[in-house]
């Protein structure tokens, strides 16, 4: 199945951004240790594990028989807040997240980042708040 196959090859790439991501910010920690302050922002997103909190999520999923669902926000966005407010705060919507989905959180607290913004473009996502569906279980949507 053609379409099949192409959100699968869409799903690969996802997941190899974010492992560069990783690795990206896995070596502005290091950087950061050593005093270069130039490099705080990059190291934001890798602060929480991210590639690994998807990749696991995804795991998840598959055994579940679940899509997963990311959501890309920051402590400083007032439309994620407004988000978490209102739509995210609505019972039914906490009950579809955790029922139907593997939910996964991920700070982006300096998308403006070098390593933020590529895998933010890679995505294709022009800001915050975001919501990412992947859809291992069902072969994509």
């Amino acid at each position: 199945d053609p379409a099949r196959d192409m959100e699968t090859i869409g799903l690969e790439l996802i997941f190899a951004d974010m492992e560069t991501v990783q690795k990206r910010g896995d070596k502005a920690q290091k950087l950061i240790k050593t005093g270069d302050k130039k490099y705080a922002a990059e190291a934001d997103l890798a602060d929480g594990r991210a590639a690994e909190a998807v990749a696991e999520a995804a795991e998840r999923a598959a055994a579940a028989g679940k899509d997963v669902v990311v959501r890309l926000t920051a402590s400083w966005c007032g439309s994620c807040r407004a988000f978490e407010r209102g739509a995210l705060a609505d019972a039914a919507v906490k009950a579809r997240l955790a029922e139907g989905f593997e939910y996964v959180v991920l700070s982006v607290e300096h998308p403006e980042a070098p390593a933020a913004a590529g895998a933010l473009s890679a995505l294709g996502i022009p800001g915050l708040p975001a919501l990412i569906r992947l859809a291992p279980a069902s072969g994509g949507e």
